[in-house]
């Protein structure tokens, strides 16, 4: 018996990805393409483990199987990551990961959910029964500090110190290192840098060459950044408006140019009417 098989819900009927047949199709496909158990996988020449539930599938691969464009399977693949069906990583900048979030929760062999249903089970009395003591316990040792004042003594203590280390979480700001491993993770962030370029209609080439320009800038002005969501929105303010700003020079010299070549062209048809005319005889 083939060991290829896995298990659908009844309720997936209820699901909004049912409500298509092409969306069904091309989840049911990535659960299809899933690995089912841990394995060593070589991949541009890198040796790695695919864990159950992932998936070595770019938006390139997706599109060439399911044969519709790229923008679609990206789309797609977007949905289903803001509903928390998949998460997309990459691997040493190349390899493109699809991991199935909750697949070994519907995917899991029956002997594991009866042992888990049982350490559940075990573990909930064991719980209850630990909680009520250290409830107990901690009722009796309030009551003791609260008689001599220790108690408050300790909870102001403990206030003054959450402040401080509040006060100093506030003023850190990233590392350069920090902010440089982070870069290198952003720049080589598949899912942002096909969306980037979709959105802006720019070539990936162009897309490198700001980033860098980006990065560089940070770099020399020391610009400081709390932290990686601070860094992530300033990369992206930066490249748009320094992409725009490219874009918006090259189509303004591109209309000079063409200008420039219409009275040129006008320039010289005179030129050639006034030879002609010579040429019969006639006074310009």
């Amino acid at each position: 018996m083939s060991k290829r098989w896995i298990k659908i819900d009844v309720k997936i009927t209820e699901h909004w990805i049912f409500q298509s047949a092409e969306y069904f199709k091309w989840w049911f496909d990535l659960l299809a393409l899933a690995a089912w158990n841990n394995h060593k996988v070589m991949h541009d020449s890198h040796l790695f483990t695919l864990e159950r539930g992932q998936l070595i599938a770019s938006v390139s691969y997706l599109s060439e199987r399911w044969k519709r464009s790229k923008p679609t399977i990206l789309k797609f693949l977007q949905l289903l990551q803001a509903n928390g069906m998949i998460l997309r990583t990459t691997l040493y900048r190349q390899t493109p990961i699809i991991t199935i979030c909750n697949y070994e929760r519907y995917q899991q062999n029956t002997e594991t959910v009866v042992d888990t249903q049982i350490d559940t089970q075990a573990d909930t009395i064991v719980d209850t029964i630990v909680d009520t003591i250290v409830d107990t316990n901690s009722r009796i040792y309030s009551k003791l500090l609260s008689t001599t004042g220790a108690y408050a003594r300790e909870g102001e203590a403990e206030n003054e110190q959450s402040t401080d280390s509040s006060i100093k979480q506030k003023k850190r700001v990233l590392s350069q290192q920090e902010q440089d491993e982070l870069l290198e993770e952003i720049k080589n962030n598949t899912s942002f840098r096909e969306t980037f370029c979709m959105n802006l209609q720019v070539k990936e080439e162009d897309f490198d060459k700001s980033f860098d320009e980006c990065a560089s800038e940070f770099k020399a002005k020391q610009t400081p950044h709390r932290n990686e969501a601070d860094l992530r929105r300033h990369v992206y303010d930066w490249l748009r408006i320094n992409i725009l700003k490219r874009q918006k020079a090259r189509k303004d010299n591109g209309s000079k140019n063409n200008i420039t070549n219409a009275e040129a062209k006008a320039k010289r048809n005179e030129e050639i009417r006034a030879y002609v005319l010579n040429g019969l005889g006639f006074e310009k």
